[in-house]
């Protein structure tokens, strides 16, 4: 079945009022708690309190695993260390988002964002454990939503690969295939490369993309 042949793809294409109006539940509530942590994170930070809420939440393969706190494995996902990192993810979410959710429905979507953050942890985790990031270690930290937005940009990506999207850096228009192919080469070149200090969120991208690309053949059905 094609992605015109949907039938939420026919009534998108009809609905007018702009696009937040088009916004899914669980997308909705991504960009809530990834912001509103953001922010809140901060508002503590000229507090008494001891540690940021990102230091608390982010995940490191000391804590993580070694020491048990394998919610981190989730909490990592709504933490951000600056205000484009946030941003930046939130815009991912915010265009690529509802074409997951309306096409696979609210819980499969959620199931499927946590799991590709998930396998951006373990990613980073292995590649710090095979040598591959000699510049992270086990105290390392993690944080982002990018894992679960790179699995949400290979499963467009799969679902309508004709896609046409324009970027605003470079100006630029591309199918969802030339931008997840593109996307993913830049993460390995700056793995392999060192470029731009920071192999360990790239390797993360890896891992949501990974995820997203081995569940192929449940998004193209």
């Amino acid at each position: 079945m094609g992605i015109a042949d949907r039938d939420y793809y026919r009534n998108v294409r009809r609905q007018s009022g702009g696009f937040f109006s088009q916004l899914t539940p669980v997308v909705k509530w991504l960009l809530i708690l990834n912001l509103g942590i953001y922010f809140l994170d901060i508002i503590l930070a000229g507090s008494a309190v001891q540690k940021p809420i990102r230091e608390l939440g982010a995940f490191t393969i000391q804590s993580g695993i070694f020491e048990g706190q394998i919610w981190e494995f989730l909490t990592f996902q709504f933490m951000h260390g600056s205000l484009g990192h946030v941003i930046f993810n939130s815009l991912g979410i915010f265009f690529f988002g509802p074409w997951m959710e309306r096409w696979w429905g609210s819980v499969k979507f959620t199931v499927y964002y946590l799991l590709c953050g998930i396998a951006g942890a373990v990613f980073f985790s292995l590649l710090t454990f095979v040598g591959i990031l000699p510049r992270t270690d086990l105290a390392t930290g993690l944080v982002g939503a990018s894992a679960g937005i790179y699995g949400i940009l290979i499963g467009v990506a799969v679902i309508a690969p004709n896609l046409r999207v324009q970027l605003l850096l470079p100006p630029v228009e591309l199918s969802m295939r030339q931008l997840a192919i593109g996307l993913i080469l830049i993460s390995v070149g700056s793995i392999a490369l060192k470029w731009g200090g920071n192999e360990g969120g790239e390797a993360g991208h890896l891992g949501g993309a990974i995820l997203g690309f081995s569940s192929h053949d449940s998004l193209s059905c």
